[in-house]
């Protein structure tokens, strides 16, 4: 008999319920379920338990790419957008601001967004933006050409869109080269090749690079001296430097003399001016960075 009486008390308890909440409905009777009163904003009639009070939430935005050069933002998503605002704090809730946080260059941000509605409990989230280093944009064109006999190569002309410092090591070689630090190549005086690593240390928005550059070394260009001539001369007369166009200024000349004397003896080829009476040729050679230029004569030294 306890029971039942028990169980017709909780049975009467929740038909009071339910028609103060019908009343509440239909006739705007203030209800109140704990602290918080429905208003007809928040009541939700349609559930099947004593829970009317529709709860808020939000939820942040997360982000997450590499860097783009863009700011991107955060923010939070209410389930109840209607009244509702939004304030946002980087400190763990020290400080709120109407203003969502943002991110642009490499690195991350943690805040706390809280969603308040005069008709609810405020309601917060937690978010993240995270912007992680890009890939290098640089290009480099891995081959270069210079002549050979000491000329130089800036190879920082054969890299573009660098993002970071730049070092130049040499790889490997088959001719003789010399290089800075800072990229400029100077070739030997032998044809062939040299390879060079080039490091792109990146910097905080960008991941490092690296590449190579084969340089190739090759020979000046020639071309022919024009009016080479050698004056001839009486045994005994010192003998004159020939002559020549030179073809452009700075150059370096060479004179080489070979030939045969007048008892048949073979002289040259040598630097040294012939003396002895014979017939005699002078190859002329001017070199500039770039070119070498040659020329011959022929002359006597007569008896």
């Amino acid at each position: 008999m306890k029971h039942l009486a028990k169980t017709l008390m909780i049975a009467l308890a929740a038909l009071a319920a339910l028609a103060l909440a019908a009343a509440a409905q239909a006739e705007d009777i203030p209800l109140w379920v704990g602290s918080t009163q429905v208003t007809s904003a928040n009541k939700d009639f349609s559930s099947d338990n004593d829970a009317y009070i529709v709860g808020l939430t939000v939820t942040a935005v997360n982000y997450e790419s590499v860097y783009d050069a863009t700011a991107h933002y955060g923010g939070g998503t209410p389930s109840i957008t209607e009244g509702t605002t939004l304030v946002y704090s980087t400190d763990g809730g020290s400080s709120w601001s109407e203003t969502a946080p943002s991110i642009t260059n490499v690195g991350k941000v943690s805040y706390r967004v809280k969603a308040s509605n005069p008709n609810y409990a405020d309601a917060e989230a937690n978010g993240t933006l995270t912007v992680k280093p890009a890939a290098n944009p640089v290009q480099v064109n891995d081959t270069a050409t210079v002549k050979v006999g000491g000329n130089s190569i800036d190879l920082k002309e054969n890299i573009s869109s660098a993002e970071g410092g730049l070092s130049f090591t040499i790889d490997s070689y088959t001719a003789s080269c010399n290089l800075t630090a800072s990229g400029v190549l100077t070739s030997g005086q032998e044809t062939g090749t040299c390879t060079v690593k080039v490091n792109v240390n990146g910097n905080g928005n960008y991941e490092s690079a690296s590449g190579t550059i084969t340089v190739t070394i090759v020979g000046k260009d020639t071309g022919a001296l024009a009016d080479v001539t050698q004056d001839d001369v009486i045994y005994g007369d010192t003998l004159p430097d020939p002559s020549y166009v030179k073809p452009v200024s700075g150059g370096m000349e060479t004179f080489i003399y070979s030939g045969t004397n007048t008892a048949g003896t073979t002289y040259g080829p040598t630097v040294d001016k012939p003396t002895e009476a014979g017939r005699y040729v002078v190859a002329v050679t001017y070199e500039t960075h770039d070119s070498i230029y040659s020329g011959s004569a022929s002359f006597s030294i007569n008896p």
